[in-house]
Protein backbone atom coordinates (compact mmCIF):
# COMPACT_ATOMS: atom_id res chain seq x y z
CA UNK A 1 0.00 0.00 0.00
CA UNK A 2 1.32 3.43 -0.94
CA UNK A 3 0.98 6.25 1.55
CA UNK A 4 2.45 9.61 2.50
CA UNK A 5 2.61 10.82 -1.12
CA UNK A 6 0.41 12.54 -3.68
CA UNK A 7 -0.89 10.20 -6.39
CA UNK A 8 -2.24 11.05 -9.85
CA UNK A 9 -5.50 10.40 -11.63
CA UNK A 10 -5.33 9.39 -15.32
CA UNK A 11 -5.27 12.35 -17.71
CA UNK A 12 -8.71 13.52 -18.84
CA UNK A 13 -9.24 16.43 -21.18
CA UNK A 14 -12.47 17.44 -19.47
CA UNK A 15 -10.52 17.96 -16.24
CA UNK A 16 -7.92 20.05 -18.09
CA UNK A 17 -10.74 22.21 -19.45
CA UNK A 18 -12.20 22.55 -15.96
CA UNK A 19 -8.83 23.67 -14.58
CA UNK A 20 -8.18 26.13 -17.38
CA UNK A 21 -4.69 27.16 -18.50
CA UNK A 22 -1.84 27.45 -17.81
CA UNK A 23 -0.74 23.91 -17.05
CA UNK A 24 2.39 22.72 -15.25
CA UNK A 25 3.95 19.74 -17.06
CA UNK A 26 6.83 17.43 -16.19
CA UNK A 27 8.15 14.22 -17.72
CA UNK A 28 6.88 11.08 -16.00
CA UNK A 29 9.68 8.89 -14.70
CA UNK A 30 9.64 5.09 -14.51
CA UNK A 31 11.61 4.64 -11.30
CA UNK A 32 11.09 3.94 -7.60
CA UNK A 33 9.07 6.60 -5.77
CA UNK A 34 11.00 8.02 -2.84
CA UNK A 35 10.48 10.74 -0.27
CA UNK A 36 13.48 12.42 1.31
CA UNK A 37 12.91 13.75 4.83
CA UNK A 38 15.57 16.16 6.09
CA UNK A 39 15.23 16.82 9.82
CA UNK A 40 16.09 20.06 11.61
CA UNK A 41 19.64 18.81 12.24
CA UNK A 42 20.27 17.94 8.60
CA UNK A 43 19.91 14.17 8.95
CA UNK A 44 18.43 12.45 5.91
CA UNK A 45 15.89 9.63 5.67
CA UNK A 46 14.94 8.11 2.31
CA UNK A 47 11.58 6.31 2.32
CA UNK A 48 9.77 4.43 -0.45
CA UNK A 49 6.08 4.95 -1.20
CA UNK A 50 5.37 1.74 0.75
CA UNK A 51 7.32 3.01 3.76
CA UNK A 52 10.50 0.98 3.24
CA UNK A 53 13.81 2.64 4.18
CA UNK A 54 16.17 3.29 1.27
CA UNK A 55 19.29 4.76 2.92
CA UNK A 56 21.00 1.38 3.04
CA UNK A 57 20.45 0.52 -0.64
CA UNK A 58 21.51 3.94 -2.02
CA UNK A 59 23.87 5.44 0.62
CA UNK A 60 25.57 7.65 -1.98
CA UNK A 61 22.30 9.54 -2.46
CA UNK A 62 21.68 10.02 1.28
CA UNK A 63 25.26 11.25 1.68
CA UNK A 64 24.96 13.60 -1.29
CA UNK A 65 21.84 15.20 0.17
CA UNK A 66 23.50 15.58 3.58
CA UNK A 67 26.36 17.42 1.89
CA UNK A 68 23.93 19.68 0.02
CA UNK A 69 22.34 20.62 3.35
CA UNK A 70 25.77 21.40 4.79
CA UNK A 71 26.70 23.67 1.89
CA UNK A 72 23.31 25.44 1.94
CA UNK A 73 21.89 24.13 -1.37
CA UNK A 74 19.11 22.37 0.57
CA UNK A 75 17.66 23.40 3.91
CA UNK A 76 17.05 21.46 7.14
CA UNK A 77 13.46 20.59 8.05
CA UNK A 78 12.47 19.90 4.43
CA UNK A 79 10.60 17.04 2.74
CA UNK A 80 11.24 16.24 -0.91
CA UNK A 81 9.33 14.00 -3.31
CA UNK A 82 10.90 12.27 -6.28
CA UNK A 83 12.10 8.98 -7.71
CA UNK A 84 15.20 6.84 -7.50
CA UNK A 85 15.84 6.58 -11.19
CA UNK A 86 18.13 5.65 -14.08
CA UNK A 87 17.13 7.44 -17.25
CA UNK A 88 18.71 5.19 -19.88
CA UNK A 89 16.02 3.03 -21.45
CA UNK A 90 15.30 -0.42 -20.06
CA UNK A 91 16.70 0.18 -16.59
CA UNK A 92 13.50 -0.05 -14.54
CA UNK A 93 14.35 -3.60 -13.49
CA UNK A 94 17.86 -2.49 -12.50
CA UNK A 95 16.61 0.34 -10.28
CA UNK A 96 14.19 -2.08 -8.61
CA UNK A 97 17.05 -4.53 -8.04
CA UNK A 98 19.19 -1.77 -6.52
CA UNK A 99 16.64 -0.33 -4.11
CA UNK A 100 15.34 -3.69 -2.91
CA UNK A 101 18.71 -4.65 -1.41
CA UNK A 102 18.58 -4.77 2.42
CA UNK A 103 21.72 -6.74 3.32
CA UNK A 104 24.41 -5.77 0.83
CA UNK A 105 24.79 -3.21 -1.94
CA UNK A 106 23.95 -3.98 -5.55
CA UNK A 107 27.12 -3.92 -7.73
CA UNK A 108 25.62 -1.11 -9.82
CA UNK A 109 24.05 0.87 -6.96
CA UNK A 110 25.88 4.07 -7.92
CA UNK A 111 23.99 4.17 -11.20
CA UNK A 112 20.91 5.20 -9.23
CA UNK A 113 20.13 8.91 -9.06
CA UNK A 114 17.50 10.84 -7.11
CA UNK A 115 15.29 12.94 -9.37
CA UNK A 116 13.27 15.48 -7.38
CA UNK A 117 9.95 16.71 -8.77
CA UNK A 118 8.23 18.24 -5.71
CA UNK A 119 8.67 19.77 -2.27
CA UNK A 120 6.08 18.72 0.30
CA UNK A 121 4.75 21.80 2.08
CA UNK A 122 1.65 23.99 2.29
CA UNK A 123 2.31 26.06 -0.83
CA UNK A 124 0.44 25.58 -4.15
CA UNK A 125 1.97 23.61 -7.02
CA UNK A 126 3.26 26.65 -8.89
CA UNK A 127 5.18 27.95 -5.86
CA UNK A 128 6.66 24.55 -4.98
CA UNK A 129 7.92 23.66 -8.44
CA UNK A 130 9.11 27.23 -9.09
CA UNK A 131 11.24 27.02 -5.95
CA UNK A 132 12.75 23.77 -7.16
CA UNK A 133 13.59 25.27 -10.53
CA UNK A 134 15.15 28.34 -8.88
CA UNK A 135 17.60 26.23 -6.89
CA UNK A 136 18.33 23.69 -9.64
CA UNK A 137 21.25 25.81 -10.93
CA UNK A 138 22.96 25.21 -7.57
CA UNK A 139 22.87 21.44 -8.00
CA UNK A 140 26.25 20.11 -9.10
CA UNK A 141 26.09 16.59 -7.67
CA UNK A 142 25.75 13.85 -10.33
CA UNK A 143 23.46 11.80 -8.10
CA UNK A 144 20.82 14.51 -7.47
CA UNK A 145 18.67 16.10 -10.17
CA UNK A 146 15.68 18.40 -10.42
CA UNK A 147 13.04 17.21 -12.88
CA UNK A 148 12.45 19.71 -15.68
CA UNK A 149 9.21 21.64 -15.36
CA UNK A 150 7.33 23.69 -17.95
CA UNK A 151 4.35 26.05 -17.80
CA UNK A 152 2.22 25.44 -20.89
CA UNK A 153 -0.35 27.97 -22.18
CA UNK A 154 -2.93 25.56 -23.63
CA UNK A 155 -4.00 21.95 -24.11
CA UNK A 156 -2.27 21.69 -27.49
CA UNK A 157 1.06 22.41 -25.81
CA UNK A 158 0.34 19.70 -23.23
CA UNK A 159 -0.16 17.13 -25.99
CA UNK A 160 3.03 18.30 -27.71
CA UNK A 161 4.80 17.70 -24.41
CA UNK A 162 3.61 14.09 -24.35
CA UNK A 163 5.25 13.39 -27.68
CA UNK A 164 8.47 15.20 -26.79
CA UNK A 165 8.85 13.33 -23.50
CA UNK A 166 8.22 9.98 -25.21
CA UNK A 167 10.90 10.81 -27.79
CA UNK A 168 13.29 11.53 -24.91
CA UNK A 169 12.59 8.05 -23.46
CA UNK A 170 10.45 9.14 -20.53
CA UNK A 171 7.42 7.07 -19.56
CA UNK A 172 4.90 9.83 -20.20
CA UNK A 173 3.74 13.16 -18.79
CA UNK A 174 2.60 14.63 -15.47
CA UNK A 175 0.20 17.59 -15.58
CA UNK A 176 -0.40 19.76 -12.52
CA UNK A 177 -2.95 22.44 -11.73
CA UNK A 178 -0.94 25.53 -10.68
CA UNK A 179 -3.23 26.32 -7.74
CA UNK A 180 -3.35 22.73 -6.45
CA UNK A 181 -1.96 21.90 -3.03
CA UNK A 182 0.08 18.84 -2.04
CA UNK A 183 -2.32 16.13 -0.85
CA UNK A 184 -1.05 12.85 0.61
CA UNK A 185 -3.61 10.86 -1.38
CA UNK A 186 -4.87 10.60 -4.97
CA UNK A 187 -5.44 14.19 -5.99
CA UNK A 188 -7.66 15.75 -8.67
CA UNK A 189 -5.03 18.50 -9.04
CA UNK A 190 -2.47 16.25 -10.74
CA UNK A 191 -2.86 13.84 -13.66
CA UNK A 192 -0.64 11.41 -15.57
CA UNK A 193 -0.57 9.94 -19.03
CA UNK A 194 1.80 7.14 -19.99
CA UNK A 195 1.04 5.79 -23.46
CA UNK A 196 2.22 2.23 -23.78
CA UNK A 197 1.24 1.62 -27.38
CA UNK A 198 1.30 3.25 -30.80
CA UNK A 199 -0.82 1.93 -33.69
CA UNK A 200 -2.32 3.00 -36.99
CA UNK A 201 -6.04 2.80 -37.76
CA UNK A 202 -8.24 3.53 -40.77
CA UNK A 203 -10.33 6.71 -40.78
CA UNK A 204 -13.98 5.89 -41.50
CA UNK A 205 -15.58 9.24 -40.69
CA UNK A 206 -15.35 12.69 -39.12
CA UNK A 207 -17.27 14.78 -36.59
CA UNK A 208 -17.55 18.55 -36.50
CA UNK A 209 -16.27 20.47 -33.49
CA UNK A 210 -19.03 21.94 -31.33
CA UNK A 211 -18.68 24.99 -29.08
CA UNK A 212 -19.56 24.97 -25.37
CA UNK A 213 -22.78 26.73 -26.41
CA UNK A 214 -23.68 23.87 -28.74
CA UNK A 215 -22.86 25.71 -31.95
CA UNK A 216 -20.95 24.09 -34.87
CA UNK A 217 -17.46 25.60 -35.26
CA UNK A 218 -16.83 24.63 -38.91
CA UNK A 219 -13.73 22.69 -37.84
CA UNK A 220 -12.80 19.09 -37.12
CA UNK A 221 -13.84 17.83 -33.72
CA UNK A 222 -12.84 14.18 -34.03
CA UNK A 223 -11.86 11.45 -36.42
CA UNK A 224 -13.83 8.22 -36.34
CA UNK A 225 -11.52 5.21 -36.62
CA UNK A 226 -12.04 1.49 -37.04
CA UNK A 227 -10.45 -0.82 -34.47
CA UNK A 228 -8.96 -4.08 -35.75
CA UNK A 229 -10.72 -7.32 -36.64
CA UNK A 230 -13.65 -6.64 -34.32
CA UNK A 231 -14.60 -3.64 -36.49
CA UNK A 232 -15.41 -1.47 -33.51
CA UNK A 233 -15.53 2.28 -34.22
CA UNK A 234 -13.98 4.78 -31.83
CA UNK A 235 -13.14 8.48 -31.87
CA UNK A 236 -9.95 10.47 -31.42
CA UNK A 237 -10.26 14.23 -30.97
CA UNK A 238 -7.13 15.21 -29.07
CA UNK A 239 -3.42 15.38 -29.76
CA UNK A 240 -0.73 17.85 -30.78
CA UNK A 241 -1.49 17.09 -34.44
CA UNK A 242 -4.87 18.75 -34.03
CA UNK A 243 -3.82 22.40 -33.83
CA UNK A 244 -6.50 25.06 -34.20
CA UNK A 245 -5.39 25.80 -37.78
CA UNK A 246 -5.24 22.12 -38.73
CA UNK A 247 -8.73 21.44 -37.36
CA UNK A 248 -10.09 24.10 -39.73
CA UNK A 249 -8.11 22.81 -42.72
CA UNK A 250 -9.00 19.17 -42.09
CA UNK A 251 -12.69 19.98 -41.90
CA UNK A 252 -12.48 21.56 -45.36
CA UNK A 253 -11.18 18.25 -46.79
CA UNK A 254 -13.08 15.93 -44.45
CA UNK A 255 -14.44 13.71 -47.24
CA UNK A 256 -10.91 13.06 -48.50
CA UNK A 257 -9.82 11.89 -45.04
CA UNK A 258 -11.96 8.74 -45.19
CA UNK A 259 -9.75 5.77 -46.02
CA UNK A 260 -6.55 7.41 -44.85
CA UNK A 261 -4.53 6.18 -41.88
CA UNK A 262 -4.35 7.83 -38.45
CA UNK A 263 -1.50 7.04 -36.06
CA UNK A 264 -2.35 7.28 -32.37
CA UNK A 265 -0.74 6.71 -28.99
CA UNK A 266 -2.86 5.21 -26.21
CA UNK A 267 -2.64 3.64 -22.78
CA UNK A 268 -4.23 0.23 -23.34
CA UNK A 269 -7.14 -1.56 -25.00
CA UNK A 270 -10.49 -1.50 -23.25
CA UNK A 271 -11.65 -4.76 -21.72
CA UNK A 272 -15.03 -4.94 -23.42
CA UNK A 273 -15.03 -3.34 -26.87
CA UNK A 274 -11.26 -3.75 -27.34
CA UNK A 275 -10.73 -0.17 -28.48
CA UNK A 276 -7.84 2.15 -27.46
CA UNK A 277 -8.23 3.92 -24.11
CA UNK A 278 -7.44 7.66 -24.20
CA UNK A 279 -6.17 7.83 -27.80
CA UNK A 280 -3.99 10.79 -28.82
CA UNK A 281 -3.61 11.61 -32.52
CA UNK A 282 -0.03 12.08 -33.72
CA UNK A 283 -0.32 11.86 -37.52
CA UNK A 284 -2.60 11.41 -40.54
CA UNK A 285 -1.31 10.05 -43.83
Amino acid sequence: MRYGIMLCYPLEEKRLLKWGPPYIVQPKLDGDRCRCIIDDEGEVELISSEGHPRNQSVPHIANAIKQMVKDGTLQPDMELDGELYIHEGGYHELIHGIVSRTVNLHPDYKKAQYHIFDIINDSPNIIRVSHLQSISRLFNNPYINIVRTFLEPDIEAVYSGIEEFIKENYEGIIVRRPSGMYERKRSTNIMKFKPRKEDTYTIIGTEEEISIDGMPKNSLGALVLMSGDREEAFKVGTGSYLTRERRVELWKVREALVGKSATIMYQRMSAGRKVPVFPVLINVE
